[in-house]
């Protein structure tokens, strides 16, 4: 695959090197996949299938990487952070690079996904450099797991969280969606929703909680005593179910960009 000349690529941003550093493993065993419908929709989308090229920003642990893998297209998954790079999954092409600096060559990509992450990137740039490896046509889709407050163990969950977090949330599920609309580079941009329900047991529910940033930044102490609080939740629970709604925020480039410039934001 073509990549970009080498230069100075922006680090991850700073809450997500230390925290997911120190919780890629619970992250692999905690965090919920994507459902099969939000799937279908974006392998439809991004018309996805063998001898297509997917670029997968801020990638994780291969969470969505692999289920893109399924559809025969090739993934280029691109991680900034090492610990999770590590645990992606064999077959699938694991690369450091940041979504601000993306390691690939212009047009040579088919399609770029970005899996609960966009709200660490910082969005002028990535959407700049997305557009720049994009070919012509080729499109983009933005997947984001919603917690449903209307599940009151996830309001639970949310509660928890609030009176422990080490830093503020940066997730804005509506952001997406708005700066596509609003971006001349990109057409057609269109929000699904889509139902998930994860199932998890007690040990599964606890990584989830110490798979996030701010909850993985806690001194030995204050981590302990939430991952407790955490627990405490599902006490006595066998079966837990955590309701999610998956929004996808696709768009493509645009075949011609008229009078947009192509330079990179301030």
């Amino acid at each position: 695959m073509a990549r970009g000349p080498r230069r100075a690529a922006p680090s991850a941003h700073p809450w997500a090197e230390a925290g997911f550093g120190r919780a890629a493993e619970a992250y692999e065993v905690g965090r919920p996949g994507y459902p099969s419908a939000a799937l279908d929709f974006i392998a439809a989308r991004l018309e996805l299938a063998p001898g297509r090229l997917v670029v997968d920003l801020g990638a994780g642990t291969g969470k969505l990487s692999r289920l893109l893998a399924a559809t025969g297209a090739r993934v280029i998954a691109v991680e900034p952070v090492s610990a999770m790079r590590q645990l992606m999954p064999a077959g699938i092409d694991a690369i450091e690079g940041t979504a601000e600096a993306i390691p690939c060559g212009a047009g040579s990509a088919d399609a770029v996904t970005c899996a609960q992450a966009f709200h660490w990137f910082q969005p002028g740039t990535a959407l700049f450099e997305i557009h720049r490896v994009l070919r012509p046509g080729g499109g983009l889709a933005i997947v984001t797991n919603v917690r449903n407050e209307s599940d009151p163990l996830q309001r639970g969950f949310l509660d928890v969280l609030g009176r422990y977090r080490s830093h503020p949330s940066l997730e804005d599920a509506s952001r997406p969606a708005a700066l596509l609309a609003g971006d001349q580079r990109f057409a057609g941009a269109e929000l699904r929703r889509f139902p998930h329900v994860h199932r998890v047991d007690a040990d599964t529910f606890v990584a989830q909680a110490a798979s996030e940033s701010s909850v993985a930044l806690l001194d030995d102490s204050a981590r302990e005593r939430a991952l407790c609080d955490f627990r405490a939740l599902i006490d006595g629970t066998d079966e837990i179910e955590l309701h999610y709604v998956t929004e996808v925020v696709c768009a493509s480039r645009r075949e011609a960009d008229g009078s947009v410039r192509e330079m990179p934001p301030a």
